[in-house]
C-alpha cells in the first residue's frame, strides 16, 4: 500500500461519500451504506495520521490496530471517544445516526 498523506485520506473520504450519494439517490441504499462506512473509515483515518511522530516507529499494534475496519477502536485511536460520547449523550439525533455507523463493517456489503 502507498504512503497515504491525511489531505489525501481526506479526499478519498469525500469521493466515497459522492459516490455513497450518488447511489443513494439512485435507490441503492445497500451500497451506499457500505461506501459510506468506508467515508467514515477513511476520515478517522485521516485524525489518526496527525498522532504519528516524526523520527519515531510506533509500536507495532497499535500500527495494527489503524489497518481494521473497526469504527469504534478508530474512535478512539484518533482520541475522538470522549468528544463523540458527550456530543452523542447531548444530542439523541446524533446518537442515532452514530449507533447505525457502529453497525458497519467492511463486509456490509454482503
Amino acid at each position: 500500500m502507498a504512503d497515504l498523506s491525511k489531505d489525501q485520506l481526506t479526499k478519498l473520504a469525500e469521493e466515497k461519500l459522492a459516490d455513497a450519494k450518488l447511489l443513494l439517490s439512485n435507490d441503492r441504499p445497500g451500497n451506499a451504506y457500505y461506501l459510506a462506512g468506508y467515508a467514515v473509515e477513511l476520515l478517522l483515518k485521516a485524525a489518526i495520521s496527525s498522532r504519528f511522530q516524526a523520527n519515531t516507529i510506533p509500536d507495532p499494534s497499535w500500527l495494527r490496530d489503524i489497518f481494521q475496519h473497526n469504527l469504534e477502536n478508530l474512535v478512539k485511536l484518533a482520541l475522538l471517544n470522549d468528544d463523540l460520547k458527550r456530543d452523542s449523550d447531548a444530542d439523541d439525533e446524533l446518537k442515532g445516526r452514530w449507533d447505525i455507523v457502529l453497525e458497519w463493517n467492511e463486509t456490509s456489503r454482503y
